[in-house]
């Protein structure tokens, strides 16, 4: 099985969509929405990057 080493095997792009309702205004919900993405553990993940180390296992 082949690979092109010039293709990047990991994620390009990613896209989040959130869903909020509510009885506040629009723009308090947008900001209320926003602090969920801000402080998500997954964004935040994505953004600054993470230490994998693999931990190799033969038996």
């Amino acid at each position: 099985m082949g690979h092109d080493p010039a293709v990047r095997p990991g994620i390009l792009d990613g896209r989040a969509k959130i869903t909020i309702a509510g009885d506040a205004d629009e723009d308090t919900q947008k900001k209320i929405a926003m602090l969920g993405h801000t402080y998500s553990a997954v964004s935040d993940s994505v953004r600054n990057g993470i230490t994998l180390t693999p931990e190799i296992v033969v038996k």
